[in-house]
């Protein structure tokens, strides 16, 4: 939130506040230790590729050491990063687009056994899924197989990837459950936190919390801890106001005014200076007595959750930087495009959204993201709230994002709420934000009852291509299509007459077309779902595509439901909340980004990516191929008997030019499995008449036979290894070549 200029800010403006007495703070005794373990995962690589019992052993004496020197009596919380709101999705893409080159290959080799990419670095990895195991059997005393039992904490909690949000939220939200608890019981002693987070993010959850927080907070593995309450009253004593937590508040709002991963910043202003212009025009209020109910100096308003518009004064006095004028009085320097009264009006949007987020420590709306058309600075921000002064008449708005403050009732209250727990399903790196919301709000399904897939497309240059859903019979089911950021031009756009601007839907008895958030019920009797952009030469804008599907439970006889799904550069996650609904054929196709499917149900999947990894959980009647050219495949499948009496095919074809392949496949006929040059480890226990044939040019193959085996094994290697166990009756070809 402002990051490294939040920091740089503090050592100018309160540099006794940073350079606190190590040894003294870490004598203070701590009742909890909560960690954010994410950035420190990544400052313990030292390159882009690791070995994994490297870097997890750094952690783990990491962790151990913090342990021993703060000595938490009550408990351990460790966080790492589950997937974050729709509005982080622009940053990602561009920080994980650093790792290809030009032609979408990665730059470093991918998907090594036993070695760790940044990429797995994700929400919802197998690397996470496997630290997270170590984590629990090194420090929770509970663990049959806990390997170490020197913490003096009684208790150890996870939040891990597959749960949303970001580690510092995860590390407020828990924070402010256990004040909840413990102000509930009026006999305890108030508890002591400390807070281990390597992102400027943990401070500004502390400033904006309500009632304050007194926390010790250490910034990395190696850094010098403070104490959060002398920083606060250190920065509070810079103001002439008397209300600390409502000047932090300001604080925080001013920061965020510098951008982060969910907002843009304003160009050319910095933090100090801000900070400067901010006193300024307070002690300019107190010195004039020109204070009143409405206008007291500050920015943000924590009782009536509003935002006051003297932010416009403090912008109209930061340009130009000469300007000797009253702010009412300042000299616009650039032509107005009509566009600076909307867009203020959406960035203040954006601005409570990230407040309601730092206050609770979790998302007020996971679908919102800010999105502008033009780059923002000191004077365009000016001109846009004072045409909104002007408009409104009024010197403050009321936020549309409720500012609650987190004291023990509205925490406790929180925790409480009806929801459904994030552990209750599982899902794939980025899109566990985007399906929780959707199955909190179940009820706008109706009448589906099974399955809600997921998909996302993201595209920088317009194009998403395309996705397909075909339905014959007697299906009934219910569609969410959102498309975010389509430049208004595209709608004149000349296009074939069965697409639509961002959608048709077509049934055999009518048709619609609309353009965005649009929620339907599609007809009965068969329907055709055609979803595709334009491709047309444009600005490089990027377009994010949402698809919720609500599904029946079983499917009726005669009905078939088939999936096409086509995307250039993205993400595609399908977890049913069942997976009783047998779907018909189903097809994912991606240039780059990742494929996850969790507990489907179909007659046939293809999935294939160019560069990318897949995870497929899957329960398939006939066919199942899948592909990566440049990525890994994890795989859990099985064939199972189809709900009509045909007797199923149960072919496989799984293909990993560059990466691994690893996991299980059961109850298939015939199976071929290839590998340029990673390792394929596979647990197989396949029918006893079947074929399988195991092609790796160089790497290492293993394949374990689960129980009796009588087909045929097939195994073709150049200068590769293979290696079989389990019960086998015959096999041809060669096990071991090198």
């Amino acid at each position: 939130m402002g990051g490294t200029q939040l920091w740089r800010f503090l050592q100018t403006v309160v540099p006794t506040a940073l350079h606190q007495n190590t040894a003294q703070l870490k004598k203070q005794p701590t009742d909890h230790l909560l960690m954010d373990l994410t950035m420190f995962i990544h400052r313990s690589m030292k390159a882009d590729m690791v070995v994994e019992r490297s870097l997890n052993s750094s952690v783990i004496a990491s962790i151990k050491s913090l342990v021993q020197s703060y000595k938490p009596r009550q408990s351990l919380f460790i966080a790492i990063d589950g997937a974050a709101p729709i509005a982080k999705l622009p940053v990602q893409i561009l920080r994980r687009a650093q790792y290809f080159d030009k032609n979408k290959h990665l730059k470093a080799p991918y998907g090594i056994m036993n070695k760790v990419h940044r990429l797995d670095l994700s929400p919802g990895s197998a690397y996470y899924g496997r630290l997270e195991l170590l984590l629990k059997e090194t420090f929770d005393s509970n663990a049959e197989s806990q390997s170490w039992n020197q913490g003096p904490y009684k208790e150890f909690k996870i939040s891990g990837s597959i749960n949303s949000g970001e580690g510092e939220a995860k590390v407020m939200k828990r924070i402010l459950e256990l004040r909840a608890t413990n102000a509930f019981d009026s006999s305890q002693i108030p508890e002591t936190f400390t807070m281990l987070s390597g992102d400027s993010d943990a401070l500004m959850h502390l400033m904006v919390a309500t009632p304050d927080i007194d926390c010790i907070i250490q910034r990395g593995w190696w850094d010098s801890p403070l104490s959060f309450g002398f920083l606060r009253k250190q920065l509070a004593s810079k103001s002439p106001a008397k209300d600390t937590n409502r000047i932090m508040h300001d604080i925080a709002f001013l920061t965020l005014l510098l951008g982060n991963d969910y907002l843009d910043k304003i160009q050319h202003i910095g933090l100090v200076k801000l900070f400067n212009q901010y006193l300024a025009q307070q002690y300019k209020k107190y010195d004039t007595g020109d204070i009143d109910a409405k206008s007291d100096g500050h920015l943000v308003n924590v009782e009536d959750e509003s935002i006051t518009f003297d932010l416009a004064a403090i912008m109209g006095a930061i340009y130009p930087k000469s300007n000797k004028l009253l702010p009412s009085d300042t000299l616009l320097t650039r032509k107005k495009t009509g566009q600076e009264l909307q867009q203020t009006k959406d960035y203040f949007e954006a601005l409570t959204w990230n407040l309601g987020l730092l206050k609770a420590g979790e998302c007020p709306d996971y679908n919102f993201i800010f999105m502008p058309n033009d780059v923002m600075d000191a004077e365009y921000l000016y001109i846009g709230l004072t045409d909104w002064i002007s408009e409104i008449g009024e010197t403050r708005w009321k936020t549309e994002w409720p500012q609650r403050q987190n004291n023990a009732s509205t925490a406790r209250e929180a925790t409480l709420r009806s929801h459904l727990e994030p552990n209750q399903f599982s899902i794939g790196p980025y899109l566990h934000s985007k399906l929780a919301p959707l199955i909190s709000n179940a009820h706008h399904f109706k009448p589906s009852v099974g399955v809600f897939p997921i998909m996302q497309g993201i595209q920088n240059l317009n194009i998403i291509d395309s996705f397909e859903l075909l339905i014959s019979g007697n299906v009934k089911t219910t569609l969410e299509v959102y498309m975010l950021n389509v430049t208004s031009d595209l709608a004149s756009t000349s296009l074939p007459g069965f697409i639509s601007f961002a959608f048709v839907v077509e049934s055999f008895d009518q048709s619609l077309a609309e353009f965005v958030n649009i929620s339907t019920i599609v007809h009965t009797g068969g329907t055709r779902v055609h979803i595709q952009t334009p491709n047309v030469a444009g600005p490089a804008e990027q377009i994010m595509l949402a698809v919720g599907l609500g599904l029946p439970r079983t499917l009726d006889q005669g009905s078939t439901l088939d999936l096409n799904v086509q995307i250039s550069n993205g993400v595609i996650n399908v977890s049913p909340i069942n997976s009783t609904l047998a779907m018909g054929h189903v097809n994912f196709n991606l240039d780059v980004g990742a494929i996850n499917t969790n507990g489907l149900f179909a007659k046939s999947l293809k999935m294939q990516t160019g560069a990318g990894a897949i995870h497929a959980v899957a329960n398939i009647t006939d066919h199942l191929h899948l592909e990566s050219n440049s990525g890994y495949i994890q795989m859990d499948a099985r064939f199972v008997s189809p709900l009509e009496s045909n007797e199923p095919v149960r072919k496989a074809s799984i293909i990993a030019d560059d990466g691994w392949i690893q996991g299980s496949l059961s109850s298939y006929s015939t199976l071929h499995v290839q590998s340029r040059a990673g390792p394929i480890t596979l647990d197989l226990e396949p029918l006893n008449i079947s074929t399988t044939t195991s092609i790796n040019d160089a790497g290492v193959t293993t394949l374990n036979f689960v129980g009796d085996y009588y087909g045929t094994f097939i195994a073709k290697t150049s200068l590769g290894k293979v290696s079989v166990t389990g019960e086998h009756g015959f096999y041809q070809g060669t096990l071991d070549t090198k």
